[in-house]
């Protein structure tokens, strides 16, 4: 019951500093502007794995799991905001869309409990940094 209450406090957290990044604004729909939206959501990601340690529902070593996954984002990002600036969209897409999945699936890991699945099972899928 505690776990719940705790992990439901902290995804609470995560959707308020969402909607802080994003709320009461147009978003910017521009490639800057997703790579500015995807740079933001990586580092609510860091901001949410620090809340969950915190609150002990995860574990260093799975905190740590995610501190790589979000490090290997921000790269990825930072990777497709070269190529956009290099004239070369196609890549840049594709490389956004990679660290927006992956950064989906985090989300999607560290949210409320689903289907029963473990924060490792459920990370099990991605390709660790």
């Amino acid at each position: 019951m505690i776990y719940t209450v705790k992990r439901r406090m902290t995804v609470g957290a995560f959707a308020l500093i969402l909607a802080g990044c994003f709320g009461g604004t147009k978003p910017d729909t521009s490639f800057k502007g997703l790579i500015r939206a995807a740079i933001n959501a990586d580092n609510a990601m860091i901001v949410t794995g620090t809340a969950l340690l915190d609150a002990g529902t995860i574990t260093s070593a799975q905190a740590g799991k995610i501190l790589r996954f979000t490090d290997q984002i921000k790269t990825v990002i930072d990777a497709a905001r070269s190529a956009y600036d290099l004239g070369n969209t196609a890549l840049a897409t594709k490389q956004l869309s990679a660290a927006t999945a992956t950064l989906t699936t985090l989300q999607v890991c560290t949210g409320p409990p689903n289907s029963g699945l473990t924060l490792d099972s459920c990370l099990a899928p991605l390709v660790q940094p």
